[in-house]
């Protein structure tokens, strides 16, 4: 059973408490699951091998998780609540500028599939596997990182700043975000930590590119480090 809570087994030692409840066990048993995950697939992975490549028992998997579900859950959901805290700060640093917001706003993004790569690739990948109520709420958070592309680029729009692509004779502000935020994601396809490009280098790069694509030339950021 895997979209509603199922009873935790025992442990092969015969109980759970040969592990303790803390958030760095948990955070270990997802980071092996994501791995496991962009490695050979939601489907063929399971809960025996996560509990295995994190040497513990599939009772101690159960200690803090209620399914498979739930763990890809817990990894997508992780790195949606970090992106949704960049973005919101993204859009504070971007000031009154729809131009600078853009920018931020895209630059946080593209941080995040890069800094939380495996995450990233893990949920992108496989979050339609999950069943409800999972899904819907997985959703749910996709649409709304989207939705912060479309406000950004909704606001330049309205300025008189962006060229959109046109459906129908109006700008489609929906079609440039899911173009601007697919390239943001899928940065964490290829991104390497020992790379020729740094993280942030990476993500000013893309910024740009997404400036580009609306129509917008040179522009320097208000912290010409980043």
């Amino acid at each position: 059973m895997r979209g509603r809570p199922r009873k935790k087994p025992p442990s092969a030692t015969g109980g759970e408490s040969e592990i303790s409840n803390d958030s760095g066990t948990r955070e270990r048993m997802l980071e092996a699951a994501a791995e496991l995950f962009v490695r050979q697939g939601f489907a063929s992975t399971s809960i025996r091998q996560i509990a295995e490549s994190c040497s513990v028992t599939p009772g101690a998997i159960y200690n803090h998780f209620n399914s498979k579900d739930e763990i890809l859950y817990s990894i997508i959901q992780s790195t949606q609540e970090a992106a949704d805290r960049e973005m919101n700060l993204a859009f504070e640093r971007g000031g009154s500028d729809p131009v600078a917001k853009l920018f931020e706003v895209i630059r946080a993004l593209t941080l995040i599939n890069c800094h939380h790569r495996l995450n990233a690739l893990a949920g992108n990948k496989e979050y339609r596997g999950l069943e409800e109520p999972y899904l819907s709420e997985i959703l749910k958070g996709r649409r709304r990182l989207r939705g912060n592309i479309e406000r950004a680029l909704q606001a330049g729009t309205d300025a008189g700043l962006f060229v959109l692509p046109e459906i129908a004779g109006k700008p489609s502000v929906r079609i440039a975000g899911i173009a601007i935020g697919d390239m943001c994601i899928r940065a964490a396809e290829w991104y390497r930590p020992d790379g020729s490009a740094t993280a942030e280098q990476l993500a000013t790069e893309y910024a740009k590119m997404a400036l580009r694509c609306v129509g917008v030339g040179e522009f320097t950021p208000a912290n010409e480090n980043v």
